[in-house]
């Protein structure tokens, strides 16, 4: 739930799809991520809001942290699967949310612009 999910590490991720997919990684892994953070965000809002007041907005904003550490999680995986298309579109998502966040100066924005970088270089070099 909402603690243990910040425990999760991506190797784990490898470690689960190894054991059910039988080495293979599916085709279509970042469609059905993107669907899964999407359908579990009812259960994040719901998390993130036993911890404030009805009217607190404070809420809204660790529900929004939540689900940006959760994709960047996912899109960091998926860089290592060499799934380039879904995780430049989960790290622009990513980057989104932390510049609603925090500023522009802050170490999550620049992680997360440096992690787009990164994999947007990647991608080019993968096409070539």
């Amino acid at each position: 739930h909402f603690p243990e999910m910040f425990k999760l590490r991506r190797y784990d991720l490898h470690s689960y799809w190894r054991s059910i997919g039988g080495g293979s990684i599916p085709d279509d892994i970042g469609s059905q991520y993107k669907a899964s953070v999407a359908s579990s965000m009812r259960i994040i809002q719901a998390e993130a809001a036993k911890h404030f007041g009805e009217f607190d907005n404070r809420k809204d904003f660790a529900a929004l942290d939540a689900e940006s550490r959760l994709l960047a999680l996912v899109a960091e995986f998926l860089v290592e699967v060499v799934k380039y298309e879904d995780a430049v579109e989960m790290q622009t998502k990513v980057l989104k949310m932390d510049h609603t966040l925090f500023d522009n100066m802050s170490r999550r924005v620049a992680v997360a612009n440096r992690s787009l970088a990164q994999t947007r270089r990647l991608q080019g070099k993968y096409k070539e």
